[in-house]
């Protein structure tokens, strides 16, 4: 018996380890995520090196370039020094996050107002050239992507920032909500951004029990969540994050809060690289251009008759290819003549001796007497690429007449034979027009004139 209650012991005690250790993983997951709420990737600040100053403390030159900020009370009078790990920027006064690529913290400046641990500068000149100001456009509208320099300025938004609104309008009827973005000059990161609550004034919001109807928003915006037994404010908006939808009732009227896109397949606005996106079920419903009817149409100002292809059927009726330039050039050549494809191919030395048994020609030459006066077709004949150069050489009159060369399309001398040219691909010369006939010892092939 004692065995028993000895073994109920042991187990009651393991089972409170083990409790235990799974309380320490899941408060160690939370402390890991806590700062990557909604794809936000942010830590608590920590002040690193801090020491204290008197309050008429003015920042010097040296703790500038030691990397020092002044930290200042709720009155904004200096009450201490101190660094930021390397590679971070200030989010809020709780929050810090990793400075984008190609960026610094701003150094500490001398205007009290200003928290220069928020700010962020161009490191790099790539980084610089990226954010050249340019023009904004003449009807007033930032493009997305962009943040207001000044009145007439704007520039690329940095890596993880956005545009620092300031006020929002909305206009248009229920049915078409029509939302005007008032920019503010800079930009803000992404915390900010999405935490930034809205006011609206315009259109006046219906309030109240009496009447409940709510004004829909554009899609980019949702309703501001309230504490639960808290009264509505329907003036109160927020810019949806990536990935989240506002909420609905079962009326389809909006709510406040947002939830998750089922639609997506990738929450963070990156793609998962663990999912097989190559499976069908994963990806339907996906046209990546239109239609060959409308591309056609798209492009009927060509003339489509050019470059035609003239071939035989299986009953040896002439039938007319038709070609439009949205396609690409044809390349021609008979199959097994590029084992490595038609592109250039410089091959290792031991694929030069597997492509010399797949040529079919001898690999040792033939003995031949040095009194012998040969033709270049006879003297070349082991080597097709000489041929081939000789017959370029030629003139187009005496093309047709040489025993190793064809004449194609009546412009271009090329080597061959009564079969046709040997290099196929002298079939995609963008320069040739009529490449559907050839010569060769006077006989005309193909779809001769």
């Amino acid at each position: 018996m004692s065995r028993i209650k000895g073994g109920s012991t042991s187990s009651y005690y393991g089972f409170i380890l083990a409790f235990l250790l799974v309380t320490l993983v899941g408060i160690g997951l939370l402390f890991y995520f806590r700062g990557k709420k909604e794809g936000f990737e942010y830590e608590p600040i920590q002040y690193i090196n801090t020491k204290p100053v008197q309050s008429d403390y003015k920042i010097t030159a040296t703790d500038i370039q030691d990397g020092y900020y002044v930290i200042y009370d709720e009155n904004r009078v200096p009450i201490q020094l101190a660094q930021l790990p390397y590679g971070f920027y200030k989010v809020d006064a709780n929050n810090m996050a990793k400075v984008p690529t190609g960026f610094v913290i701003a150094p500490q400046g001398t205007d009290a107002a200003v928290d220069y641990m928020t700010r962020i500068i161009p490191n790099t000149q790539t980084a610089a050239a990226a954010l050249k100001p340019r023009s904004i456009p003449k009807n007033g509208v930032i493009p997305d992507g962009y943040y207001k320099v000044d009145d007439k300025n704007m520039a690329p938004l940095p890596q993880d920032m956005m545009p620092n609104i300031e006020k929002i309008d909305i206009g248009g009827t229920a049915n078409n909500p029509i939302m005007t973005e008032h920019y503010g000059t800079g930009f803000v990161n992404k915390k900010a951004f999405y935490d930034k609550v809205f006011t609206i004034t315009t259109p006046k919001f219906p309030v109240g029990p009496a009447n409940p109807t709510v004004f829909p928003l554009p899609p980019k915006l949702y309703y501001t969540p309230v504490p639960t037994g808290q009264p509505w404010n329907h003036n109160q908006v927020q810019y949806l994050p990536y990935g989240k939808l506002a909420n609905v009732d079962s009326k389809g009227i909006l709510q406040p809060g947002y939830h998750d896109n089922p639609g997506l397949i990738s929450k963070t606005s990156t793609f998962d690289y663990n999912k097989n996106y190559k499976d069908i079920s994963m990806n339907y419903d996906v046209e990546f251009h239109d239609s060959i009817d409308v591309l056609k149409e798209q492009n009927d100002m060509y003339d489509i008759s050019f470059g035609s292809i003239t071939v035989l059927d299986p009953c040896g009726n002439l039938v007319v290819l038709p070609r439009s330039e949205i396609q690409g050039d044809i390349t021609y050549y008979r199959p097994g003549s590029y084992t490595f494809g038609a592109s250039t191919y410089v091959p290792k030395y031991e694929d030069s001796v597997y492509l010399s048994r797949t040529s079919q020609l001898p690999t040792t030459a033939e003995y031949r007497s040095a009194q012998t006066q040969l033709g270049f077709c006879e003297a070349n004949k082991a080597s097709p690429t000489e041929i081939e150069e000789n017959c370029k050489s030629l003139d187009v009159n005496a093309c047709a007449s040489t025993s190793c060369c064809v004449l194609l399309g009546g412009a271009k001398c090329v080597s061959g034979t009564d079969t046709g040219p040997t290099v196929k691909a002298n079939y995609g010369d963008l320069f040739l027009r009529n490449k559907d006939y050839y010569t060769h010892l006077g006989n005309c092939y193909g779809n001769c004139p």
